[in-house]
């Protein structure tokens, strides 16, 4: 499953985000395993910023989780 949503404010484009959520789920026998992504893409005037989240989970319980913040220059875009 992929969902995608993007907002853009008219006046103020630098408030504009891009969110992405997927989710994918693999079963067979015994084995039942599901990974979750949620990202999140932001700006600034100089900057661009990435957040993230990914989770591991085995019969719906979660066994891994691992979250992130990135940020790199706009360099002229």
């Amino acid at each position: 499953t992929k969902q995608k949503a993007f907002t853009v404010q008219r006046d103020t484009p630098l408030a504009s985000a891009t969110d992405v959520t997927c989710s994918v789920h693999y079963k067979r026998g015994s084995w039942d395993a599901r990974v979750e992504t949620v990202t999140r893409l932001t700006s600034s005037k100089t900057h661009f910023y990435l957040t993230g989240t990914v989770r591991a989970l085995d019969k719906g319980k979660l066994f891994m989780e691992r979250k992130f913040k990135k940020s790199f220059k706009r360099d002229c875009l």
